[in-house]
């Protein structure tokens, strides 16, 4: 090996005359990793942006305020979620649970408690997805039938009468 580097993707050590590779910061990355690295950092973007939007949105606000963006990075840092856990655990609390914003006083601090059921949530969704998706709904469509119901009877219960002229000869 006469060009010998470590790439810091992969952590393996090649050659760089027989590799492919990309040459950044004085760091030499195989292509395939840096691509695959790029790939992530993008969608981590992506997702980021789209959380932020949901926020925007979701507290109707018109940027993200500096106590939120600390949120999001102890979260990142602490629980290891993603941004699109966050964003998918926010519209499961909010959207499908229907629960109070006022109570979060525009702030995220529910989401490390509730991370765990939204992610069993979506997960039970995306399974019932998979397991229907090569079946069509008009399959499991019920046929109509009429039934019949009588109007309920009245039962009148028979009062024994009392005779008061034996009473008053006593």
């Amino acid at each position: 090996m006469a060009n010998k580097c470590k790439c810091p993707g992969c952590l393996l050590y090649f050659d760089r005359d027989k590799v492919e590779f990309v040459h950044l910061k004085n760091r030499y990355w195989h292509k395939t990793c840096f691509d695959a690295q790029n790939a992530k950092l993008d969608q981590d973007d992506k997702d980021l942006k789209v959380l932020e939007e949901y926020i925007m949105k979701l507290f109707k606000v018109e940027y993200i305020d500096a106590r939120i963006r600390k949120q999001l990075k102890d979260m990142l840092a602490n629980y290891g979620f993603t941004y699109s856990g966050i964003h998918k655990t926010l519209v499961y609390w909010y959207e499908v649970k229907k629960s109070s914003k006022e109570k979060a006083n525009g702030g995220l601090g529910i989401v490390p408690f509730i991370y765990e059921p939204a992610k069993k949530y979506f997960y039970t969704v995306f399974m019932a997805r998979e397991q229907n998706k090569d079946k069509d709904a008009n399959d499991f469509v019920t046929k109509g039938r009429t039934v019949t119901i009588t109007s309920p009877r009245r039962k009148v219960k028979q009062i024994k009468q009392i005779n008061l002229d034996i009473l008053e000869e006593v």
